[in-house]
């Protein structure tokens, strides 16, 4: 599929056409378009980072193996416990919602970046 990003004479209103099969594949207007990229990103900041969530994660356990008053066997435990809790995030619904509004955000802005 040849896709292109046709601007409609001198307005706002751009067409993406598959150039093989002579098809209109969509058509955006584009204040809406970055409508849609800030609404995006205003709902992305509700959303934890996934990176700073690993950085917490490793914080955490950097604590459970440097505490002191504890045994060896108690450490493993909790390490174990953080795992699966960890695990059992990791399968929330949230992140993978969150993981496709990033993505749908940098299709958009990649769009936005042709209507030129």
């Amino acid at each position: 599929m040849t896709e292109k990003l046709l601007r409609l004479g001198n307005t706002q209103w751009f067409v993406l056409v598959d150039i093989e099969k002579e098809e209109i594949i969509d058509k955006y207007f584009r204040p809406q378009v970055e409508k849609d990229i800030v609404a995006m990103q205003k709902t992305l900041k509700q959303y934890a980072d996934p990176s700073v969530m690993e950085e917490d994660l490793q914080a955490l356990i950097w604590l459970v193996n440097n505490y002191k008053d504890v045994t060896a066997k108690r450490k493993a435990r909790v390490i174990a416990m953080v795992q699966a809790m960890w695990e059992a995030y990791q399968n929330e619904s949230e992140l993978y919602s969150g993981a496709q509004l990033r993505e749908r955000l940098e299709r958009t802005k990649a769009l936005l970046g042709k209507m030129v």
